[in-house]
């Protein structure tokens, strides 16, 4: 039933999106804002894979095997590469980055993703900020 609905749908299932990147996936057509971005056959199967599952972290094994179809080997860096021209090709002249690392873990497309800037690094709390003011501030006795 849910594949016959699915069928039914047909456009919607082809167009994937989040914020102003768009990919459709019956023309291979990838766009950021207006512009079309051209992806190779393997850099167009990655980020369909991060783009079907946005805010989902994918470690670097499953998108080995799910875009190369082979075994990871983790002494290779090939996802990295990939993903890194991706990055360049998709978040290079924006201020949202919509690809994100997740260290030690793997990557994400962002599910919150806007398009205004976001700060990829967390803001650190002013020292001696008072209790009732809403803001935590970290103490360390030494």
């Amino acid at each position: 039933i849910h594949a016959v609905a699915r069928r039914a749908a047909g456009t919607s299932q082809s167009i994937l999106a989040v914020a102003d990147l768009k990919m459709n996936l019956l023309t291979r057509k990838v766009t950021r804002g207006g512009p079309a971005i051209e992806l190779t056959a393997r850099e167009f199967s990655l980020l369909e894979h991060l783009l079907r599952s946005p805010g989902r972290v994918l470690t670097r094994v499953e998108i080995c095997e799910r875009v190369w179809d082979y075994n990871f080997d983790p002494g290779t860096n090939l996802v990295d590469v990939y993903v890194q021209r991706i990055r360049k090709k998709v978040d290079g002249d924006f201020p949202a980055k919509l690809i994100e690392t997740i260290r030690g873990v793997g990557y994400r497309i962002r599910a919150d993703a806007t398009t205004a800037p976001f700060r990829s690094t967390p803001t650190k709390p002013k020292r001696g900020a008072s209790r009732g003011s809403g803001t935590m501030a970290i103490r360390r006795d030494r």
